[in-house]
Parts: C-alpha cells; structure tokens; sequence
C-alpha cells in the first residue's frame, strides 16, 4: 500500500508543481522551487533573469552543489 501511495503523492505533486511526473523522480527539489517561481513571477509580469549557470559544480549523491556567490549579498 505505502508503495501505491508514493505513486499517488508524486502525481499530485507533479500536479501543482506544473512539472511533468518524470522530472520529480530525475530532478529533484530543485525543479520544484523554480517551477513555483517562474509561475509566481509571470502571474505578477515580473522576469527571472538567467545569470549564466555555467558555473562549476559537483554532484553528490544526486544533489547538486553550486559555490555561493556574493552578487546578492547587501552590505549594510
């Protein structure tokens, strides 16, 4: 039954996330966040700029792990 039920809570969650079903199982928590921002952001006319991306990154354990940056960071 518990098995039945993943299956349950990953169609719904591919549902109000807007992804496809596929995309939770390979992606992960990522693919859901920025779903939510892109669709929160277009609903308010707002644009999400793309910063390039290509930096490196490491994969561990199916996660993906980027260096942080101090582009956003206030000084105050």
């Amino acid at each position: 039954m518990d098995k039945l039920m993943c299956f349950i809570n990953y169609t719904e969650m591919a549902r109000v996330t807007g992804v496809p079903f596929n995309y939770l199982l390979a992606r992960g928590q990522s693919i859901k966040v920025l779903s939510q921002l892109y669709r929160k952001a277009n609903e308010e006319n707002y644009v999400i700029p793309n910063l390039g991306g290509g930096g490196d990154y490491t994969l561990l354990a199916g996660s993906r792990n980027t260096e942080a940056c101090d582009r956003f960071r206030r000084t105050i």
